[in-house]
């Protein structure tokens, strides 16, 4: 009997409580008492998600760097950020993550702090709270209907909101509401 593959999510950033706590609802139990020292970076799994916790970014690189190097895939990446954060600082953080693991930067998806109001300046994708949840439900149905040979990336699921989908709908976010306004021209110039 084959097993159902399990949607299979990397949490990234320096803040562990964060992460942890973020990884606590995803699967819905406690994983701050799992927490084992001699591991640097930490699988947890329930019926539907395996997700990872990796250290800090910064003294975690080498082990963040085998981990994606030995990983076939991950269904989601995402960089849990705190309250305060700049626009400029996360940038600096997608883009160390894209030198640790050569993934492309636009795999790594900012999960924005609880309550954030999302700005159209950012350049980056991100989820807020309600829209990572929404987009983790959908997520089991659409594992069911793709082949399973055919490795499911972030571009596949719910697009997270981003900077150029409310600019130009170029595939992120919502689709633009847009109003058709007619002109009445004279038959004949003045």
């Amino acid at each position: 009997m084959s097993e159902k593959a399990k949607i299979s999510i990397v949490i990234l950033g320096n803040e562990e409580y964060s992460k942890k706590s973020l990884i606590s609802l995803i699967l819905r139990r406690d994983v701050f008492a799992q927490r084992r020292s001699d591991v640097i970076i930490e699988t947890h799994v329930n019926d539907t998600y395996e997700v990872t916790f990796t250290p800090n970014f910064y003294t975690g690189s080498k082990d963040i760097r085998r981990l994606f190097s030995s990983q076939r895939h991950s269904d989601m990446c995402l960089l849990v950020v705190e309250d305060g954060f700049s626009t400029s600082e996360v940038w600096q953080h997608i883009e160390k993550l894209h030198e640790i693991t050569g993934k492309p930067t636009e795999e790594f998806t900012v999960v924005l702090p609880l309550g954030c109001k999302p700005e159209e300046s950012y350049l980056f994708k991100f989820y807020t709270w309600d829209d990572l949840f929404k987009s983790l439900k959908n997520m089991p149905e659409k594992n069911k209907k793709r082949p399973a040979d055919q490795p499911q990336t972030p571009m596949e699921t719910d697009k997270p909101q981003s900077f150029f989908g409310k600019v130009g709908n170029l595939g992120h976010g919502p689709p633009l509401k847009t109003r058709r306004v007619q002109k009445k021209f004279p038959l004949t110039p003045k």
